[in-house]
Order: structure tokens, then C-alpha cells, then sequence
């Protein structure tokens, strides 16, 4: 689970599912065309629970996405990379860094195995339905 001190997030499911979990209340499943929404302050998480599933995530006001632009790496070309998995110096800069950002997390911190555990519900690691990590595409020229 994570908390954002300073941003509301959404999950829009496009296909597939997800099993979310917001605050004190039980899981429910979103499939797609459903909005999954944590305000900022309530802790929340996912988990696929389809074979794969693809999503919109969004956060409002602005702020976050610099957290991915400090911990991602530009990507070659305007494909989407292939699904990978982070290594623990990965999994352990994106905990310390996140935290800048006012994101806490109950789910994993620095030293503990995130072949066990997903990473502030973005990043999965050492799991088969696991999605590309933290890249963003090239800037335009």
C-alpha cells in the first residue's frame, strides 16, 4: 500500500482487471472502463488479477512526474519496452527517491526483497505479469 501527501491517483482499467484497495475498505475488482480513485492521504494498491491488464494512471495536481523523470531512463524509440523486472539497487533508489515526492509506502522499503513486492503499486518485480518500469518516451526533436 502507499499514501501521496500531495496528489489524488487514479486507475482508468482499459482491459483486463485489477483488485484495488483503498483505505479501510475491502478489495473490489475494475475492469474495464472503471475508475479505481484514492484521494490523497488514503492508503491504496493494486494487483493484476487478470492474466495482463493495461490502465491510465493518473495524479492530480501535478508534481509526481518528476519522480519518473529522475529514477526512468528515455526510451530509443516510441515502442513500449518489454515487461521487466527491477534488480534491488533499482527497487531501492525508487523507494529512497519517491519519498522526495511525498509518496510513502507499507509495501516495501529500503533492504527488504522486491522479488516479493510491488513498489508503490508501480513498479512489479520478479512477478510473470510484471510491466515495463519506469520509462517515458523520447522528447520530441
Amino acid at each position: 500500500m502507499m499514501v501521496h501527501a500531495n496528489e489524488d491517483e487514479g486507475y482508468l482499467v482499459i482491459d483486463g482487471e485489477i483488485e484495488w484497495r483503498a483505505g479501510d475498505d475491502p478489495p473490489r475488482r475494475y475492469g474495464p472502463g472503471a475508475l479505481a480513485w484514492a484521494p490523497r492521504g488514503v492508503a491504496h494498491g493494486y494487483t493484476v488479477s487478470s492474466p495482463t491488464a493495461r490502465f491510465l494512471c493518473q495524479t492530480t495536481p501535478a508534481g509526481l512526474e518528476g519522480f519518473f523523470r529522475q529514477v526512468g531512463e528515455p526510451t530509443e524509440t516510441h515502442d513500449l519496452p518489454s515487461a521487466g523486472t527491477a534488480d534491488q539497487d533499482e527497487a531501492e533508489r525508487a523507494v529512497v527517491t519517491v519519498t522526495e515526492y511525498g509518496v510513502t509506502s507499507s509495501v516495501l522499503r529500503p533492504g527488504s526483497d522486491p522479488a516479493r513486492s510491488i513498489v508503490l503499486g508501480h513498479l512489479t518485480s520478479g512477478h510473470p505479469r510484471s510491466h515495463p518500469q519506469y520509462t517515458r518516451s523520447p522528447r520530441p526533436a
